[in-house]
């Protein structure tokens, strides 16, 4: 499964910044895993921003968009033919979508304290479902 991945840092104008966090996904201080150590990425988490690194239509840089939802549709997906024809989308709550996509909310219990290490508690999210053919093919440039 291959998931992507829209980040918004507020403020902008303070670090981190993007480029200092695709400099830290390419060059990981630690080994990266999702949830579990044996969860590791099968591939490159982020691809754009040293020439030393090879380049796909999906990991090429940075794109951006009004929303979360308007920069999700506006990045190509790089999936098997044969996934599903629907793609699943999560976003925050109160932001609105202008192609009104059908959407349930509920709390997205995924906050984590990090001093103590223990589940910090939720944060609401609206989660909807989009026809796979209405995402671009992969061949647009991203910004």
């Amino acid at each position: 499964m291959r998931v992507t991945v829209a980040l918004r840092l507020q403020p902008d104008d303070e670090p981190p910044r993007l480029d200092d966090v695709a400099v830290a996904l390419q060059e990981p201080a630690r080994p990266l895993f999702i949830g579990r150590k044996p969860c590791l990425p099968s591939g490159p988490l982020f691809i754009g921003r040293k020439p030393c690194l090879p380049s796909g239509p999906l990991f090429a840089g940075f794109r951006e968009g009004a929303t979360v939802v308007a920069t999700l549709r506006a990045t190509p997906l790089d999936e098997p033919a044969s996934a599903p024809d629907a793609v699943r989308l999560l976003w925050p709550e109160g932001e609105t979508s202008a192609d009104a996509i059908p959407s349930r909310s509920y709390l997205l219990t995924d906050r984590r304290n990090w001093t103590s290490g223990l589940h910090g508690g939720g944060r609401p999210v609206c989660e909807g479902t989009v026809a796979r053919d209405t995402f671009p093919t992969g061949t647009e440039t991203p910004q």
